[in-house]
């Protein structure tokens, strides 16, 4: 049974990884969380005051904004992809915007407005 859920599990990796390179060619890579909190800002989507949300060791940096807009970057493609599979395996009902080494969880409008600045690719739980 094991064996079975984990090739499951491998297999979803798999697919999120190869899905994710389209979000890779489509958007802007920042070098860190702070760069891409200051992009949704110029995007003027907001992300007033934040607390960090500590990760250490994990490959990802969490802000969270006052605004329920959440902030996250990753390392590596491969947490990336991690997190990815994690939100559309067991959806907390929140859309997301996915980027090169980013994903950002929000209301469908403010990641509208942000994909128009990033790219990315938005999944949507909202509609």
């Amino acid at each position: 049974m094991n064996k079975v859920l984990g090739a499951a599990s491998l297999a979803a990796l798999t697919l999120a990884l190869s899905a994710c390179q389209n979000f890779f060619d489509s958007s802007t890579a920042f070098a860190s969380i702070q760069d891409l909190r200051h992009a949704v800002r110029d995007a003027d989507v907001g992300c007033p005051g934040i607390h960090a949300i500590d990760t250490a060791g994990v490959g990802e940096k969490v802000l969270q904004c006052e605004d329920d807009l959440t902030l996250r970057w990753y390392t590596e493609d491969s947490e990336l992809a991690k997190a990815v599979v994690g939100m559309t395996l067991n959806p907390t009902g929140q859309s997301f915007l996915t980027g090169k080494n980013w994903l950002v969880q929000g209301a469908s409008e403010e990641l509208d407005v942000l994909q128009g600045s990033l790219g990315g690719e938005i999944t949507d739980y909202e509609k």
